[in-house]
């Protein structure tokens, strides 16, 4: 039985889907506006808002269930949809990450993907 428990930390760490990120960012952002369906109380956590700011944060869920190609739904998922990050500036994608999830807790996915994206040099001016 002791042994089960050294699996365990292997079987949550395989639990997490790989980010899928693509950076565009050439220089240090200096403000940034947030537009988020969901997840808006972890960004504010992390991260300064400014209202007037060109550049703006997005986060945003989408679930499988939602989509109504017959396509996807007669090969079916391994994922229950997927949480995008992205940071636009005047409508010109400087940011983009996103993982796939599996159940309903989008909230902890877009967390990842905000601790994510602390690590990025060019955010390093908004982080509180």
């Amino acid at each position: 039985m002791s042994k089960l428990y050294l699996l365990l930390p292997l079987f949550l760490i395989s639990c997490n889907a790989p980010i899928y990120k693509e950076a565009k960012i050439s220089e240090v952002l200096e403000c940034l506006k947030l537009d988020a369906i969901e997840g808006e109380a972890e960004a504010r956590e992390l991260f300064h808002f400014s209202k007037t700011c060109d550049t703006t944060l997005l986060l945003d869920s989408h679930f499988i269930h939602n989509c109504h190609n017959p396509r996807v739904k007669s090969l079916g998922s391994d994922f229950d949809g997927y949480v995008s990050l992205r940071i636009e500036e005047n409508g010109t994608l400087l940011y983009r990450s996103q993982t796939d999830f599996k159940g309903d807790d989008t909230v902890y996915h877009l967390k990842r993907l905000l601790e994510e994206l602390v690590k990025e040099h060019s955010v390093q001016k908004v982080l509180k």
